[in-house]
């Protein structure tokens, strides 16, 4: 791992505005691409439900720093949720799902609040995971699917 690698890659990744518009390609963020995979809403309920699917790219990122970066995304990640123009984000939390080959089935992690406590959480929850399986943040088939759903309460009141 090449330290200047990672501070040159850390230093070019320009700062998000909230005009974001995420669809069904990656966007790169230098360490992760992110996606809409998925967009569902039921009208007669008024419940947006949306699918992002992230992919890491932390190979260049030195172990010590490897929990700051991962936090470090979770919050863009999180804003990038909160401020797609595309679709409309739940602001009760968020579910969180890994999914990788070196998994025998995929992980699905509490939900967090869209929020830099909500990311912390989620790093300790993945800390957590990493102890039994270590090689999971750097296996090249991670991808974490994370799942924001809005539901209009005053509409299902009036069922």
């Amino acid at each position: 791992m090449d330290s200047l690698r990672f501070v040159n890659k850390y230093k070019s990744i320009r700062r998000l505005n909230r005009s974001i518009c995420i669809s069904n390609t990656y966007l790169d963020r230098g360490f992760y691409k992110i996606k809409l995979k998925n967009t569902k809403v039921n009208s007669k309920f008024t419940i947006y439900r949306s699918e992002y699917c992230i992919k890491f790219s932390l190979e260049e990122v030195p172990p010590h720093k490897l929990l700051k970066v991962l936090l470090y995304c979770f919050q863009e990640i999180f804003f990038i949720i909160q401020n797609n123009k595309i679709t409309e984000s739940g602001g009760d939390g968020i579910r969180i799902i890994l999914e990788a080959r070196s998994l025998k089935n995929p992980i699905n992690l509490r939900s967090v609040n869209l929020s830099k406590s909500g990311a912390q959480m989620l790093i300790d929850e993945i800390a957590k995971t990493v102890q039994s399986n270590e090689s999971l943040l750097i296996d090249e088939t991670l991808k974490v699917t994370f799942v924001s759903t809005k539901i209009n309460l005053k509409a299902l009141k009036n069922i």
